[in-house]
């Protein structure tokens, strides 16, 4: 009789976990945050993975973290989206890089998400880049990371 009663309060348990999911997505996914690029040991750690876009033609931005910028830049190639839809203009690595600001330290991709509300959300990967300020172009990267954007 106990466990029977354990079971059914862990699945109520769950039962409101979901409910409190299925709320808290799609208003995140409607209003996509800026991402916080911060190097750590080599690495580059993001504020926000995945990265949730639920709306058409929206530019994901990613900045580098304020006490870093003196360190730190981006450039055109600093991330690329593994698209094998057709949804990103750019952000693609041959040729069609990232927006960058003028100072390395911003960078948008275009996300067009054409099939918004068409499927089930769909994942692409991409790949960080981060170099040294002032190293040669042909440097290799400081930090580097391998995230995922998630569209729905």
């Amino acid at each position: 009789m106990k466990s029977i009663g354990i079971a059914a309060l862990c699945a109520l348990a769950f039962a409101g976990c979901a409910d409190i999911q299925q709320t808290a997505v799609p208003s995140t996914c409607d209003t996509p945050r800026v991402t916080v690029i911060t190097v750590l040991k080599g690495y580059a750690a993001v504020s926000q993975d995945p990265i949730c876009v639920g709306v058409k033609n929206f530019n994901i931005t990613w900045v580098l973290n304020s006490t870093q910028t003196a360190q730190y830049e981006l450039r055109g190639d600093s991330i690329v989206v593994q698209d094998t839809d057709d949804e990103f203009l750019n952000c693609k690595g041959t040729g069609s890089g990232g927006e960058l600001d003028g100072t390395g330290k911003n960078i948008k991709c275009h996300d067009k998400n054409d099939k918004h509300g068409q499927a089930l959300p769909r994942a692409y990967k991409y790949s960080i880049k981060v170099y040294s300020v002032g190293s040669a172009l042909d440097a290799k990267p400081a930090a580097v990371y391998d995230p995922v954007i998630m569209n729905d």
